[in-house]
């Protein structure tokens, strides 16, 4: 089953960036945060801050199963890649070049 998973922003300072969106929404939770990458959840949904180069802009979408995201892979003819958080992802552009993810997390 796909479900939607979270939108990517970028920006140069990740703690700025989660510092910005938490005085703005206070009841924003931090999942995640280092130097090029943080995850936030607020308003239902989940927003990550990357920085130029580390990952695209990209809305992303949850498989449930890592044999799941493995078929989609391959429909595509991409490799998946292991994060720091050891979920597993790979990225795909559409004709405007936009950018999804597809993405398993661990569990």
């Amino acid at each position: 089953m796909l479900r939607f998973d979270h939108t990517a922003i970028e920006t140069e300072n990740i703690a700025e960036a989660v510092a910005y969106y938490q005085s703005i929404f206070p009841d924003l939770e931090v999942l995640s945060q280092d130097l090029t990458w943080g995850l936030v959840s607020l308003a239902g949904t989940k927003l990550a801050f990357v920085t130029p180069g580390e990952h695209p802009r990209h809305i992303a979408f949850v498989v449930d199963s890592l044999e799941e995201l493995s078929r989609k892979a391959d429909v595509y003819g991409k490799k998946i890649k292991i994060h720091r958080d050891q979920s597993q992802s790979f990225y795909i552009s559409d004709p405007s070049s936009n950018v999804i993810e597809f993405v398993w997390y661990a569990p």
